[in-house]
């Protein structure tokens, strides 16, 4: 597990491939999944410090996806990021209600995703470091960061 690990769930790779880009440049580790189903597990087995979330995406909608993390004990504090093209204040106001803590429209600026990384500060991610199981099989070995 690294303690510095981004969790993408978009089904557009030309959206979530640049994302990874500039979050690597930023010294984060990137993971990317494409469907809510697949960031649930990610989410589960990996616990990142932050989930940047499409709205839209084929089997399981981000507001879903987000709830569902959102309700488990071992995800209930990662910060999660709306992200999609429809940012009309409807959607926005679901992605609030689902749990999400901000909100990146696409096309998206670094500014946007500069705004969004400030919701993972160091102490969020030593407290989360601290009440990790030390069990091999819960550490997050599931994680491949070069799925991005």
């Amino acid at each position: 597990m690294t303690e510095n690990l981004i969790l993408i769930a978009d089904d557009d790779v030309c959206c979530s491939i640049p994302v990874a880009a500039l979050l690597r440049h930023r010294g984060f580790t990137v993971i990317s999944v494409e469907n809510g189903l697949e960031a649930i597990r990610a989410a589960l087995d990996c616990r990142p410090v932050l989930i940047v979330m499409d709205i839209e995406m084929p089997g399981m909608s981000g507001y879903a996806a987000a709830r569902e993390i959102l309700a488990s004990r071992e995800t209930a504090d990662v910060p999660i990021v709306g992200f999609s093209a429809n940012a009309d204040v409807i959607t926005r106001k679901r992605a609030f209600e689902a749990g999400m803590i901000d909100f990146v429209p696409k096309p998206w600026f670094e500014a946007d995703i500069d705004r969004a990384l400030k919701h993972v500060s160091s102490a969020q991610s030593k407290s989360r470091l601290a009440i990790r199981s030390t069990d091999p099989t819960e550490n997050g070995d599931n994680c491949d960061p070069t799925a991005a």
